[in-house]
């Protein structure tokens, strides 16, 4: 019999939207502009996804930018990376399974938010387009305002436990970032569920902290995982 967990929290931008593709063209862009040539998948898997942008800008330009710098340069990003979305309205939905697990655990009680490294602008973004507030309180979404430290710190599980009134060994967290699973396990999260294409599912497995992997949340035994509430 599996453990039951009484809460879930989404990471957001990989995992209940497939972005990858417009972040990387994004963080091309933005690499072309600081160094003069684009980041390679290894350095997108390891020093980009799932980190703080501002930590990301300092990698890209070799050296250590002041907040300000690091700020404006961050929000060039996401103004190039939202217009990839509205320029490809077609494909931007939620992931494959992920409104029918938001449907259960709404109908069935069960507590969940977002704890995404996205900053505000594009947290609005996502309710806007997604109409998250359907199954989420904006209230209780942990995003990067800059006071937490980003992944792979724990402090954005831990307070997104604290919003649902869960301790951590209590939620189930879906990652599909490096940093991000990082963050979970040092949280001490009860289950880490990595999430991302087939071709990525023996190095998610070999993560630290990855109880199980899946290709999309229809993959996902929502009933034998989930306290009913």
């Amino acid at each position: 019999m599996s453990k039951k967990y009484s809460g879930v929290i989404f990471d957001f931008n990989g995992t209940l939207f497939w972005d990858t593709d417009k972040q990387t063209s994004a963080w091309i862009a933005m690499a072309e502009k600081l160094r003069g040539y684009p980041v390679s998948d290894h350095e997108m898997a390891t020093f980009v996804l799932g980190r703080p942008n501002k930590v990301t800008m300092s990698y890209l330009a070799g050296k250590q930018l002041s907040d300000e710098e690091g700020e404006a340069l961050s929000q060039e990003k996401e103004v190039i990376y939202r217009d990839l979305c509205r320029k490809d309205a077609d494909h931007v939905k939620l992931a494959p399974g992920a409104i029918d697990l938001l449907d259960y655990l709404i109908e069935n009680h069960i507590a969940c938010t977002i704890a995404t490294g996205s900053e505000i602008n594009n947290v609005n973004f996502y309710f806007e387009v997604f109409h998250l507030e359907k199954w989420f309180n904006f209230d209780k979404v942990v995003y990067d305002d800059g006071l937490l430290p980003g992944k792979p710190f724990p402090e954005i599980y831990l307070k997104s436990a604290q919003n649902l009134g869960l301790s951590p060994e209590q939620c189930i967290v879906f990652e599909d970032a490096d940093a991000g699973i990082e963050a979970a396990r040092r949280a001490n999260i009860g289950q880490i569920i990595a999430i991302g294409p087939q071709e990525a599912h023996n190095r998610l497995r070999q993560l630290k902290g990855v109880d199980m992997v899946i290709g999309e949340f229809t993959d996902f035994a929502k009933k034998s995982f989930l306290t009913v509430g």
